[in-house]
């Protein structure tokens, strides 16, 4: 009797099977979810490559416009950013059911959907060289862009645990993550005349301006993150009384986020400028521990509660990231578990 009440309270502490009668147990969910996905302070690379691709179509533009070969050098590149945690409330629901007579193996799937509201704010400088006709002209520019961007997160997990003995299991499983982003940034641009002032004594074009000139407008992104994982590991489990018990999940995983493609349009009704563009984000691939750690309490034979910790590190092994700038899931997820 003794070892059926342990049998029935280790699986109730995984989350992952009913107890020790029941074939199937369907779990409601909550878990408050925090991210520091735009707090990391590696991967802006890319940013040297967007200035250098944006230098050629300036070039195109300006010698169409003109008539001659005009040169754009953007250098020396600065920026700096700060931001919010993203904090996710997650609602959603647990379905988990027995894959064998002797109750050793059950199989668990997990669905939990939520939204997140996070302020972000960059300021940016870099200096440009507009040459023509063997004259070059230097503009300071400074950017400075802040808002709020919004997110809508999508979690479905499957996880199959197989128990060794009343204290140990082992566990393995796929999860994957969507995450739907957009935001509305207010944008500020300050920058010195003096390219503007050499096409006006080449050319003809424009006034010369003494002094600073600075535009405002509003820029809109969006984006469609996709992360694939798998992860394995074990599980323990000590009981503190036959109604008591808490337990310590330990797996490795190994995480895949697919290439994004950014959709920004950037409008500026004081230069009658409205330009959209797409850019690429290479993809990431991670490694890194999967830890949780948790209590569980049995109400009746049929409903258990179960509040864990749980932490997940994405340490970088590809991508435009470095390794040392992890990227850190972690939050309580807590659960009513009814066994039928």
């Amino acid at each position: 009797m003794k070892f059926a009440l342990r049998a029935s309270a280790l699986a109730v502490a995984a989350c992952l099977a009913a107890p020790a009668q029941a074939g199937f147990s369907v779990s409601p969910r909550f878990f408050l979810y925090f991210d520091n996905a735009y707090q990391r302070s590696s991967g802006f690379d890319d940013q040297n490559v967007l200035l250098i691709q944006a230098d050629q179509d300036a070039e195109e533009q300006l010698s169409d416009f003109f008539g001659t070969p005009i040169g754009v050098d953007t250098h020396d590149a600065v920026s700096a950013s700060i931001s919010n945690q993203q904090v996710y409330p997650l609602f959603g629901a647990a379905f988990t059911a027995d894959l064998d007579s002797a109750k050793q193996t059950q199989i668990t799937f997990s669905a939990l959907y939520g939204k997140s509201s996070t302020d972000l704010a960059t300021l940016q400088t870099f200096e440009q060289d507009i040459t023509a006709e063997g004259f070059t002209a230097q503009d300071v520019i400074t950017q400075h862009v802040s808002g709020k961007s919004k997110a809508k997160r999508l979690d479905l997990e499957l996880t199959l645990q197989h128990r060794l003995n009343e204290r140990f299991a082992l566990l393995g499983g796929l999860r994957y993550e969507r995450i739907k982003s957009k935001g509305t940034f207010d944008f500020n641009n300050v920058s010195s005349n003096n390219a503007s002032n050499l096409f006006q004594l080449l050319f003809g074009e424009g006034d010369v301006v003494i002094g600073l000139n600075e535009s405002n407008g509003t820029m809109h992104n969006s984006v469609v993150d996709n992360v694939f994982s798998a992860r394995v590991g074990a599980a323990a489990f000590a009981n503190l009384d036959q109604r008591n018990m808490v337990y310590l999940n330990g797996l490795l995983h190994y995480t895949h986020q697919s290439a994004d493609n950014v959709k920004s349009r950037l409008v500026v009704p004081d230069l009658d400028f409205d330009e959209s563009q797409d850019l690429d984000i290479k993809s990431e691939s991670a490694i890194g521990p999967d830890i949780s750690v948790g209590y569980v309490h049995r109400f009746t034979d049929t409903i258990g509660l179960d509040v864990r910790y749980r932490a997940i590190v994405y340490f970088p092994i590809s991508g435009s990231r470095s390794f040392d700038d992890p990227r850190v899931n972690h939050g309580i997820n807590a659960g009513l578990t009814f066994s039928f």
